[in-house]
């Protein structure tokens, strides 16, 4: 960190990349999820990490997403609810087991391509119906409405 702040003043960065952990890797290119996708041993370690705060983290409860299933039938192409970096699908399918008569086909689970690939293949209780898409949530979000 030392360095960085000496290389480039006392600012944090404005983008995803010339992080502090990319600079320290002599790759400044590099976004902070590229540098870990480099190492298998890395991209293990982060998803585990993941899982161990999905255990523990509340999806509803203080929210109610009944409002959702109730207004359902006005559009029915409509998505439902799109989960963003949601990771192994672990709120969505909370929200879902929450909230009767949503239905999960019209969800959607948005992470990085790698990750989405991983949650749909281990995807189950009802996950496996949700729509699964691939996207940088740091460009533009491509379900609308």
């Amino acid at each position: 960190m030392p360095k960085f702040f000496q290389d480039h003043g006392r600012k944090e960065p404005t983008t995803r990349r010339g992080t502090i952990m990319a600079c320290s890797q002599g790759a400044p290119e590099l976004t902070v999820w590229e540098l870990t996708m480099r190492d298998p041993s890395k991209t293990q370690v982060f998803m585990q990490a993941m899982q161990l705060i999905e255990a523990g983290y509340p999806f509803s409860g203080e929210y109610s997403f009944d409002w959702v299933v109730s207004r359902a039938a006005e559009d029915p192409a409509r998505k439902l609810v799109v989960d963003v970096g949601g990771s192994s699908g672990h709120a969505l399918k909370g929200i879902a087991r929450e909230t009767p008569g949503l239905e999960l086909s019209r969800c959607v689970l948005q992470d990085l391509p790698p990750v989405v690939e991983r949650a749909k293949a281990g995807a189950e209780g009802g996950l496996e119906k949700a729509e699964f898409m691939g996207i940088d949530f740091h460009e533009k979000q491509p379900v609308q409405g």
